[in-house]
């Protein structure tokens, strides 16, 4: 199977994965990244998430979640640039803007000795860079980036990112880059170097989760 434009996690793997992490959030707003890291969020406001639809991300970018809220006390910036997560008491949702990855916010899908999440094209221009030539992550298949059917496919591509908890620094996660994480667990290095296709997003996954439970 290739690479699509499309992040192609399987969700009976993914879902395998967190069930295994068992890890949430206390509800409520998270206003810096130290609150993530503690799981105290400063603000009880209580906030609607809402699933954006493929629609209105082609047509305005962004990431696959948004808020809001019916405290008139609570501003749409607030939201947008201010706010570092928000929870019910499960999941947590991050900010994606403060970490230039796009606006818009997404679940946290792992949580140990570094947070994991899929996002949108990094707003970062040397990041950007990065991903728009690297055909490991954007597949064979993407073409060129010219012109508006481009330009949907643009705002639908999904990328594995890390966030390091000390330095609140941002890494895309390549298969290069997952093969150097594993350096230190070579089980999983050999395990997942004898993988069919390493290239592929949901192995990518797979270990990556694997790697941040050891």
């Amino acid at each position: 199977m290739k690479n699509t434009v499309f992040l192609g996690i399987s969700m009976l793997l993914l879902g395998h994965f967190l069930n295994a992490q068992d890890f949430s959030y206390p509800k409520g707003v998270y206003m810096s990244f130290e609150e993530i890291l503690q799981k105290k969020p400063s603000n009880l406001a209580s906030l609607e998430i809402i699933k954006r639809s493929n629609t209105d991300i082609k047509m305005s970018g962004g990431n696959d979640y948004k808020l809001r809220s019916n405290d008139k006390l609570i501003t749409n910036k607030d939201i947008r640039k201010d706010f570092w997560g928000y929870s019910k008491g499960d999941t947590l949702f991050i900010n994606c803007f403060q970490y230039e990855i796009q606006q818009g916010y997404t679940p946290l899908l792992s949580d140990g000795k570094y947070l994991v999440v899929t996002a949108g094209l990094s707003s970062n221009p040397d990041m950007q860079e990065y991903q728009l030539q690297n055909k490991k992550l954007l597949g064979a298949s993407f073409g060129p980036v010219v012109g508006g059917i481009q330009g949907a496919k643009l705002a639908m591509l999904r990328f594995i990112y890390l966030i390091d908890k000390e330095t609140k620094s941002v890494k895309t996660v390549s298969p290069d880059y997952l093969k150097a994480l594993l350096v230190r667990e070579q089980d999983l290095l050999a395990a997942y170097q004898k993988e069919e296709e390493p290239e592929n997003p949901g192995i990518i996954m797979k270990y990556l989760l694997l790697n941040n439970k050891n």
